[in-house]
């Protein structure tokens, strides 16, 4: 692996990810097409050409084992969309390391789906940076959790309320 990518990871292994204790008692379904679905993934990123061929099974082990996703996210997720998702994290590796600051790894990806036809499913995906249970009041997080709020948990409460 080049000395620059070998100074991107090694500054990255410092990073921690917070598990939330389940007072819910919420368990995931497993997505038993998740290994199939790393495969497409893999080769998609190699195909695409932003991220390094030596890098690519790295970055996709650690999205998949490392961050604590769930598998509704996989099981909702095309392998082409996981594939820019990853290649937009590997961009975010790239900015913390030109900035010379491995701690402020700055991701902010959204993808916001609303309903087109009678039937359709809408849903958002947040990816940003932000420190565990802390709610950002100012800059573009803010507007994510805001967004979040609206859409998603007041319509939610107000339909709740009706019955």
């Amino acid at each position: 692996m080049s000395r620059l990518l070998d100074q991107v990871y090694r500054g990255l292994s410092g990073v921690s990810v917070t598990r939330l204790e389940n007072p819910s008692g919420y368990s995931t379904p497993t997505f038993t097409s998740k290994s199939v679905q790393r495969q497409a993934v893999e080769s998609f990123i190699a195909l695409k050409g932003f991220v390094p061929a030596e890098v690519v099974p790295f970055d996709v082990t650690w999205f998949y084992d490392q961050l604590g996703i769930d598998d509704t996210y996989f099981a909702n997720e095309s392998a082409d969309e996981i594939c820019d998702h990853i290649i937009a994290l590997y961009g975010a590796k790239v900015v913390a390391y030109t900035k010379k600051d491995m701690q402020q790894l700055d991701i902010d990806l959204e993808k916001i789906q609303k309903p087109v036809n009678p039937g359709d499913r809408d849903g958002a995906l947040f990816i940003h940076t932000s420190p565990p249970g802390i709610t950002v009041t100012e800059g573009p997080r803010a507007t994510c959790e805001r967004k979040v709020r609206t859409w998603f948990l007041r319509r939610a409460s107000s339909v709740r309320t009706l019955f």
